[in-house]
């Protein structure tokens, strides 16, 4: 089946006029013709959106599981009550413990053990702090550190115990990103949920693709969906997913984008906007909330226009002007800092029904004397802030959602 991405030739467009060291990326990667990607996209960008998503079709996750809270079956430990928020979370190398991960290095084809420290205690309270001071009920985490699967359960279930209170279980399946970080979804335990969990890792960018991204797995980091059922119903009531879009430095003081990011986010955008179309065709007047960070400015990128197109960003729903969706604080290779808003929640159509969705919010961290904690303003200086993302909360009515 030929799966075309005519979104890609914008991208690339932009792209090929990029100073050289944009393109340092590709100076070892000779089957890139970038001539040929540029002719190829043209042509396939004719096609419209709508069209590229049924050519794309239904796409099978990778990996399932099932997980019950213990308030499943149980609505005496059902106790969460009023509202509950669905955070986007990017927790920046998050790690209770240090760690040893096999770090493998596409560009260099080759792999190393790379020792990842723990992250610094206070952040680690600050981030715990804004948690349950939003009372989140699920939460999608990004940059979650762990090798396998079983690290990251282990990882989390000892930042619930030693900072949540032991309120939280976590949702984890293996991922692609090379430095072990993964996305989860953490959910409290007192809500009455079973959970089915899915992941599209292994999910792959088609032949007809020119060469240098023919059959590369879509997602570099994962995405994940999780399904929410409540006892006596056959439909799920909820459903959330989490992206974690590829990043667009091309190297560790370089926030300009190059070709291969930016394409890949194209083509990731094309993908997750199936998955959603795909599961509301099973699904159809469930909510559906998508937690992400896109690693580009949302609203200023036209390379997330598949994801647009069956989604409303919360931000646009609740008039959020520019400035107040910021949530990136990032320095040029002048030492200049800048802001994007990089971080979101998109929800379907369903998810606007009255009374469901009461707020959204973004913002700094509070330090322990309730002050926000901003970026450093030197670019030499350690950042202060116990992420370089601020979290985004949607804050939902459980009774509306659970139909009480």
């Amino acid at each position: 089946m030929i799966i075309p991405f005519r979104s890609l030739f914008l991208a690339l467009a932009l792209v090929l006029a990029l100073p050289p060291k944009a393109l340092w990326a590709f100076g070892n990667r000779p089957d890139f013709d970038a001539e040929a990607c540029k002719s190829a996209l043209s042509a396939l960008r004719r096609e419209p959106v709508a069209d590229r998503l049924a050519q794309i079709g239904a796409i099978p996750p990778t990996e399932v599981i099932f997980a019950n809270t213990p308030a499943y079956k149980h609505p005496e430990l059902a106790t969460t009550q009023g509202n509950i928020a669905i955070a986007q979370l990017n927790a920046e190398d998050f790690t209770v413990d240090d760690q040893q991960v096999h770090v493998f290095l596409a560009r260099e084809n080759a792999e190393h053990v790379e020792d990842l420290p723990a992250k610094d205690p206070q952040k680690i309270k600050e981030i715990a702090q804004a948690i349950l001071s939003h009372q989140a009920g699920i939460i999608v985490m990004h940059e979650v550190l762990g090798e396998h699967r079983e690290d990251v359960v282990a990882n989390l279930d000892k930042f619930s115990d030693q900072y949540l209170n032991g309120e939280y279980m976590t949702l984890a399946l293996e991922a692609n990103d090379g430095w072990g970080k993964k996305t989860v979804i953490m959910v409290r335990k007192d809500l009455p949920f079973k959970i089915e969990y899915r992941s599209y890792r292994k999910a792959r960018i088609p032949n007809d693709i020119p060469p240098y991204f023919a059959n590369k797995k879509v997602f570099s980091r994962d995405m994940v969906v999780a399904l929410f059922y409540v006892e006596g119903r056959e439909a799920p009531v909820l459903i959330v997913a989490g992206n974690h879009n590829k990043s667009q430095r091309v190297s560790p003081n370089d926030k300009r984008p190059d070709a291969a990011g930016f394409t890949l986010r194209l083509i990731q955008s094309d993908y997750a906007a199936a998955i959603h179309t795909d599961i509301e065709r099973q699904y159809p007047g469930v909510p559906f909330f998508d937690a992400g960070d896109r690693n580009s400015d949302y609203d200023a990128d036209s390379g997330f226009e598949a994801l647009k197109s069956v989604s409303t960003n919360l931000f646009d729903r609740f008039h959020f002007p520019p400035e107040r969706r910021l949530t990136n604080p990032y320095f040029d290779d002048a030492g200049q800092l800048h802001w994007a808003a990089d971080d979101n929640i998109v929800v379907n159509r369903a998810a606007l029904r009255p009374g469901l969705i009461r707020s959204v919010e973004t913002g700094p961290y509070l330090d322990d004397d309730g002050n926000p904690i901003g970026p450093t303003q030197d670019a030499k200086d350690p950042s202060p802030m116990p992420s370089d993302h601020f979290p985004v909360w949607a804050q939902v009515d459980l009774g509306n959602l659970l139909g009480q």
